[in-house]
């Protein structure tokens, strides 16, 4: 048994170490990039523009309209219209850095960086 286990680990280090997903699944060389908006109207205009370019495939804009967490007294604890709006993007992996360039020029990272995660 030992033996068998042993190269089952030899091959997950080896597909980790190649940037291959251990769960036989690869890259799609589409990534999603989250960043946190101060203001819509103005995300608008860039997200407009970066499809205009055709840099991004997909965009949309999330709203959390309640949150639920637990208080510092175990208690639950309901939080309301923080105005927290998020702008995902979808784009293929050889634009990332483009898109990237585009939110800062267009000012969209005030509140944050954006985070950049593939989609496998």
């Amino acid at each position: 048994m030992f033996p068998i286990v042993f190269t089952q680990f030899q091959k997950g280090m080896s597909m980790k170490s190649n940037g291959m997903c251990p769960c036989q699944g690869g890259s799609t060389g589409i990534s999603q990039i989250s960043l946190a908006v101060d203001a819509p109207e103005e995300a608008d205009k860039v997200v407009q523009s970066l499809f205009q370019k055709k840099l991004v495939n997909e965009a949309k804009f999330l709203m959390q309209v309640q949150r639920t967490s637990l208080g510092a007294d175990s208690k639950l604890a309901v939080e309301g219209e923080k105005e927290a709006i998020t702008l995902v993007l979808v784009a293929n992996d050889d634009k990332v850095s483009s898109v990237l360039t585009e939110l800062e020029e267009g000012d969209l990272s005030k509140k944050g960086s954006p985070i950049v995660s593939p989609l496998l």
